[in-house]
């Protein structure tokens, strides 16, 4: 028999839509908006190769960090439990990188407080994934997706 954690659907639904949109709405925010407004401020000649390098440096970072992440929540242990100290650590850090990318003043230093943060941030997206486990038995993440995005949603087409 298998000892699994549930937690009811009424804390888990609400936490799987606040969680992400807490880190999905500044990250949009900061890729679109702030690192092409930066990347101009300092290098304007080269900004869409300066965009195209920190997006693909970026995604190296964020794949290489969300399976860290992922993998050391997963072996925590602490009283605030497994996920709760990763999430924190990696939204301070986050907070901190990109206060330092506003203060860049080369395109260096803007890209390595960029990867800092690309990694924080994977330091909370991976334990939040993790929290979908967490279903009660008899539910999948499918169920909840059709749920609050009605059948044939545009997110069930992606899972």
């Amino acid at each position: 028999m298998e000892n699994k954690t549930t937690i009811s659907l009424k804390r888990l639904v609400p936490g799987l839509i606040i969680g992400p949109a807490s880190w999905l709405g500044p990250y949009i925010v900061m890729n679109s908006l702030f690192l092409p407004a930066l990347i101009q401020h300092l290098d304007a000649a080269n900004k869409v190769n300066l965009v195209a390098l920190f997006s693909t440096c970026g995604m190296i970072v964020a794949a290489l960090s969300n399976m860290i992440a992922g993998a050391l929540s997963d072996k925590t242990r602490s009283r605030f439990g497994k996920r709760a100290p990763w999430i924190i650590g990696g939204a301070f850090v986050f907070m901190l990188a990109m206060i330092l990318a506003s203060f860049s003043t080369t395109i260096p230093y803007l890209l390595i407080a960029w990867m800092v943060g690309q990694a924080a941030l994977n330091f909370i997206v991976a334990p939040m994934v993790a929290w979908i486990d967490f279903c009660p038995k008899g539910w999948s993440w499918h169920r909840i997706v059709s749920l609050w995005w009605f059948r044939n949603g545009p997110w069930e087409q992606c899972i």
